[in-house]
């Protein structure tokens, strides 16, 4: 289980019901900001649909982003 200390800006996260088609993340979030004294992320969620790509940004708290989240899946060299 992901803590606030473990959300970091410019990381990708998934959820726990992650859909993933010929090893590709078919959904998933980035985060852009965190705002730890007001308590909310804001971030961007993508996803591949069939005929292209959708992102969408959105605000909402950390502790709603943290029931959502269950691992970073940003690349190491990214990192």
């Amino acid at each position: 289980m992901l803590k606030e200390s473990d959300l970091i800006e410019d990381h990708d996260y998934v959820s726990k019901n992650a859909k993933i088609y010929k090893t590709h993340l078919i959904s998933w979030r980035r985060i852009f900001k965190v705002n730890h004294t007001q308590g909310y992320i804001t971030y961007c969620e993508m996803k591949w649909l069939k005929n292209g790509f959708k992102a969408t940004l959105k605000t909402i708290s950390i502790k709603s982003f943290l029931r959502w989240a269950v691992a970073d899946v940003t690349p190491k060299e990214a990192k």
